[in-house]
């Protein structure tokens, strides 16, 4: 039998041994360090685990490894995402035994450790202080200090609420994005919901937040080659800051290192569809959503279906569809379109010829300003038939082909000149804008000495939204036809998320709605429900003028009279 001493010898022995276990597993995993700690920053509430919080942890501590060196993670709110990446992720990074870990994984012992320096960036400066403190908070608990101390100190002279130092020279510092960030900097950026919901629809905030991370954000890395950066946010716009550097540095592949690795969870299950990209591209190297069927809700514990329908009717009421849909789906657009739905367009059969077209015209949207240039602004250019259809004994639309780029006036110029001679269109439309008057004019010398496409110039008496509701009529009743061609996808897909689409979204949308409404209010295509107003009419819209001579008009449908 032992004697006393022993006892006590061997009780201290194992708790040490206990002791180091935990610190071993803890360090090991990020979602073992989240429900550790998780008494210590929410005490008195139950944690309610979910896959998907597993999920986030596993691909956070990929990225701390450098597995990949740009990441985004796109959840609804509520998700426990700054619990997850603002205020454990970096403790969790501080904690790391690089000794150890290096025995297994060289790589990813070079880049976690109480070294490590932290930019921690939010959408405003409370948002900021607030995870700073929870994480310097769980860092000075009493239960942290036993485990941790040795590794992570932060002497009481470092720890303001916007930056602190530990001892091994590891930081945090945190900001407003569009905050001064002169001398501030980090291996590891961390951004967490950059924008406001709230002012996102706004244009002018939407873009000062993606201004301030190409500006300054992603010089502010300490090691450009091996510095990372997570952007971690609801979906609120299509050109928000998640779609922008997307569309910018592409997805990561093996070509393309500096890519994004992008983990997408919806609040309810869709599913892919063909020849579309993921709805979760980050499944493909790891990080797979293990729901199945459609409408499969993430967290059904913590958001029922009853609690999820009732919260995208509130948020509809404050955000309309399009922010409902966004935030709950992380689509910036519903799925079959919001004002301008996908479904709403007949697909032309493959096995069938284009039709007779009576009527031929570009409609353009054109930019090219050096205001235009430096916001990266798109032309576009849609090309129309009017074809009557015997079987529904109506005059309708289809679309013949599509084009956005940004371009220079000297080649927009010659792209107009090169589809006319393609199309040999009976007309141009163009907007009378600043910018559409240059075009006009060389178009119309262009023709001189041969027979003149005729120019219709449009003064538009309402804005790009109200536009596109105008034109929901002849769309959603089948009058308007589109064939199955990558180029019209890129229309159908540019109108369905309108008006929260990233350029040339917008552009593309205003060339559909521009020849929507020429042939609608010249009487080509015309609502089941509308009456015979043609003779109240009398030919001309009052928005629409005639850029050509008398002798060279044509009556087409009534339109000229």
């Amino acid at each position: 039998m032992l004697s006393r001493d022993d006892l006590i010898r061997k009780l201290e022995v194992d708790r040490e041994i206990a002791r180091r276990n935990q610190i071993k597993l803890l360090q090991d995993s990020l979602s073992a360090f989240v429900e550790w700690a998780w008494h210590i920053l929410e005490p008195g509430r139950e944690l309610k685990w979910n896959w998907s919080v597993e999920l986030i942890c596993r691909f956070l501590m990929a990225f701390a490894y450098r597995k990949f060196h740009r990441g985004i993670v796109n959840i609804p709110p509520r998700g426990m995402k700054s619990t997850l990446v603002s205020v454990c992720f970096p403790v969790w990074v501080w904690i790391q035994d690089r000794e150890r870990l290096a025995k297994t994984d060289p790589w990813a012992a070079k880049f976690v450790g109480n070294w490590h320096q932290f930019l921690c960036l939010a959408n405003d400066s409370p948002l900021a202080l607030r995870d700073a403190v929870q994480a310097r908070n769980l860092m000075e608990h009493h239960d942290f200090v036993e485990l941790f101390g040795d590794l992570v100190n932060v002497p009481q002279g470092q720890n303001e609420k916007s930056y602190y130092r530990n001892t091994a020279n590891g930081h945090r510092n945190s900001r407003p994005i569009q905050g001064s960030l002169t001398g501030k900097g980090g291996d590891t950026i961390l951004i967490d919901d950059p924008h406001d919901a709230e002012k996102a629809m706004s244009d002018a905030d939407r873009l000062n937040v993606i201004d301030s991370y190409t500006g300054k954000v992603t010089s502010r890395l300490n090691d450009q080659a091996n510095g990372g950066i997570l952007i971690i946010m609801q979906r609120l716009h299509e050109a928000d800051l998640a779609g922008v550097v997307r569309a910018k540095d592409g997805d990561w592949s093996e070509r393309n290192k500096m890519g994004w690795v992008s983990l997408v969870l919806p609040m309810q299950y869709e599913l892919d569809e063909k020849n579309k990209p993921p709805i979760n591209p980050a499944k493909r190297i790891g990080f797979p959503d293990p729901r199945t069927k459609k409408g499969e809700l993430l967290w059904p514990e913590r958001f029922p279906l009853d609690a999820v329908h009732r919260l995208k009717s509130d948020l509809e009421r404050t955000s309309g569809v399009y922010g409902a849909t966004a935030q709950l789906q992380q689509t910036p657009a519903p799925s079959e379109g919001g004002i301008l739905r996908k479904s709403w367009w007949r697909r032309w059969p493959d096995d069938k010829s284009f039709p007779l077209c009576e009527h031929v015209f570009l409609s353009w949207d054109t930019a090219y300003t050096e205001r235009d240039l430096k916001e990266a602004s798109f032309s576009a250019r849609t090309a129309w038939g009017v074809f009557w259809n015997e079987q529904d004994q109506a005059y309708q639309l289809i679309l013949l082909h599509c084009w956005a780029e940004q371009l220079a006036y000297p080649d927009l110029r010659q792209k107009a000149q090169d589809d006319t001679l393609e199309f040999l269109p009976d007309a141009h439309l163009i907007e009378k804008k600043a910018s559409g008057q240059s075009l006009i004019q060389d178009l119309r010398r262009a023709g001189r000495g041969r027979k003149r496409v005729r120019l219709r110039t449009y003064s538009p008496d309402r804005d790009k939204v109200s536009r596109a509701h105008a034109v929901t009529s002849p769309l959603s009743s089948g009058l308007v036809w589109a064939p199955n061609r990558h180029w019209a996808e890129k229309a159908i897909d540019a109108c369905g998320v309108f008006p929260n689409g990233a350029p040339p979204s917008a552009d593309i949308t205003d060339t559909v709605t521009q020849a929507i409404l020429y042939l609608k209010q010249g009487w080509w295509i015309e609502h089941p429900d509308d009456v015979d107003e043609k003779s109240q009419v009398g030919g001309e819209d009052p928005n629409w003028d005639t850029e050509d001579d008398d002798e060279s008009r044509r009556s087409y449908g009534g339109f000229y009279g």
